[in-house]
Formats: C-alpha cells, sequence, structure tokens
C-alpha cells in the first residue's frame, strides 16, 4: 500500500504465512510455518528472491539489526535458532 492507502503491488507468501519482519536491506522476511520456510522477498520491485527450508515449525522471528542475524523459534522441537548464515 502506499501512504493514501492505495494497493500497489501483492504477491502470495508461502501456505500459512504467520509472521513478516523487514531487514536492513529492506527486504520482506517471511515466516512460513506451514510451509516449513523462511521467505524473502525484494521490495522494489515485490519479487521472491530467497527461500530457505526450516524444520520443526519455525513460528516466532526476531531480526537484529545490529548483527543483521535472524532469530526463530521452532514450534515443533521447542527450539530459539539461528538459521544458516547463507539466508540473510
Amino acid at each position: 500500500f502506499d501512504t493514501g492507502g492505495k494497493l500497489v503491488q501483492q504477491t502470495r507468501a508461502g501456505d500459512g504465512a504467520t509472521k513478516v519482519l523487514v531487514d536492513q536491506r529492506e527486504r520482506f522476511v517471511v515466516i512460513d510455518t506451514r510451509g516449513g520456510e523462511i521467505l524473502i522477498f525484494s521490495t522494489d520491485p515485490l519479487f521472491l528472491r530467497q527461500h530457505h527450508p526450516v524444520g520443526g515449525s519455525p513460528y516466532g522471528a526476531a531480526y537484529d539489526d545490529r548483527r543483521d542475524v535472524l532469530w526463530l523459534t521452532l514450534t515443533a522441537t521447542n527450539e530459539l535458532t539461528l538459521p544458516s548464515a547463507r539466508v540473510m
């Protein structure tokens, strides 16, 4: 949406997106819990750039922009984890 509330771009984001974050490169980082993936979208244009499978049902997420690190909670294994460095 633009600042006036008009829809500008849209896209599908996985099978069950639960969280969306923005990283320091202004990309959308989508946590797809049902699909078991992290999806990374560029914003201009809105386009899926990366998808990374994650076991354990990823759900909660936090992005540390000082360290450029994505933290994930995995509900199936009751863990807090850092995905592979190649994701970000």
